[in-house]
């Protein structure tokens, strides 16, 4: 039910847009007495208080839109596959209806980006109701019914996988030790694909100086010297543009890269991040067809949005106009002091271009 100007009305179901902020809308369920809630056309509401405090329902949503993330991402790669026979894979994770008890699939899709309460999307999942597909499960047999059988199978044996070391081996002996058996994992010979390639194939700067340049840096420079690191690091980056210049590149896999600083720098990013911390990030402006509005350079434009909390994927600048106080708690907030430095530029530069005027 809805609290509307202090009347309460119940709604038999609601839509919503996928625009930011989405648009709700509710379709109301006729009630003797009371008044028709056409008296609030074109009126604004709101869902609940504005206040900087982060408290327990704001952590429970930014679980359940992990949860829905997760899920989705999961479910699409199941949903590539096939199984045994020839068919399409189901999906691997669903929710369960609290109100029916039905199992909810997802196999529904956002249509025009409009959500119904009816449809079967991910909007109805959440941390509470998150659940395994009941065809995948309903005849499998638990870990520790297969406890017993499988430390018989699996003692004498050894080990291998790829970062098994760190995820897989310490998961079993988790399940072995729930399931109430002992498992000796000492007496296995454990073998880490991954370490093994990590080790062999280093990545700090000697390793790349033998890559590039064909010679052992120990053999060139004295260790521990910033100035000989300093010519370690530009020999290797002249050996980077001599192997992948245009020309020389064979491998489809790897980019061309040209002697280029603007071009370097833009390749060397990990990510587009605005801060280090990558509390704010970059994203391209899209136009009403979705495609990225360009400048008149021809790239694409771009705008600053918060990475985290409640206004995660929001524009900065729209944020401090509609919530100065949430400027204010970021720099009371335990944040860098680069984020910090980079969001009182953005407030500068707002503020600086909603003052300015155009002299003739």
């Amino acid at each position: 039910q809805l609290t509307l100007v202090n009347t309460k009305y119940k709604y038999s179901g609601f839509e919503f847009d996928g625009t930011n902020p989405p648009t709700y809308t509710f379709t109301i369920k006729p009630d003797a007495g009371q008044a028709a809630p056409t008296i609030f056309a074109g009126k604004e509401a709101s869902v609940g208080t504005k206040i900087d405090y982060q408290g327990i329902p704001y952590y429970q949503e930014q679980m359940n839109e992990w949860v829905r993330i997760f899920a989705k991402a999961m479910n699409d790669i199941e949903k590539t596959a096939v199984d045994e026979e020839g068919n399409p894979a189901e999906v691997l994770f669903t929710a369960k209806d609290k109100v029916n008890g039905t199992e909810i699939k997802f196999d529904d899709s956002l249509a025009d980006n409009k959500y119904k309460s009816s449809d079967s999307d991910y909007y109805r999942l959440t941390a509470g109701n998150l659940s395994i597909n009941n065809e995948m499960v309903k005849d499998a047999p638990t870990f520790k019914q297969k406890a017993v059988e499988l430390e018989r199978e699996f003692t004498g044996c050894d080990f291998c996988g790829y970062n098994s070391n760190r995820f897989d081996v310490p998961m079993l002996a988790e399940e072995f030790l729930r399931a109430g058996i002992d498992f000796d994992f000492a007496k296995c010979r454990l073998i880490d694909a991954q370490t093994i390639f990590m080790k062999q194939e280093r990545r700090n700067l000697a390793a790349a100086y033998k890559f590039y340049t064909g010679h052992r840096m120990e053999d060139d420079f004295r260790a521990h010297r910033a100035d000989q690191d300093t010519a370690a690091t530009y020999a290797v980056l002249k050996g980077e543009l001599d192997m992948y210049a245009p020309g020389h590149l064979d491998d489809p896999d790897r980019v061309v890269l040209h002697n280029d600083m603007d071009e370097l720098a833009e390749f060397s990013k990990h990510n587009d991040n605005v801060d280090f911390a990558g509390r704010i990030v970059w994203k391209d402006v899209e136009g009403p067809d979705g495609k990225p509005v360009l400048d008149e350079n021809g790239k694409p434009k771009r705008v600053e949005v918060f990475n985290f909390g409640k206004y995660k994927g929001s524009v900065v600048s729209d944020v401090l106009h509609r919530d100065p106080g949430y400027y204010s708690w970021m720099l009371a907030s335990d944040f860098t002091l680069n984020t910090k430095q980079v969001l009182t530029r953005i407030r500068l530069r707002e503020f600086n271009n909603s003052n300015s005027v155009k002299l003739k």
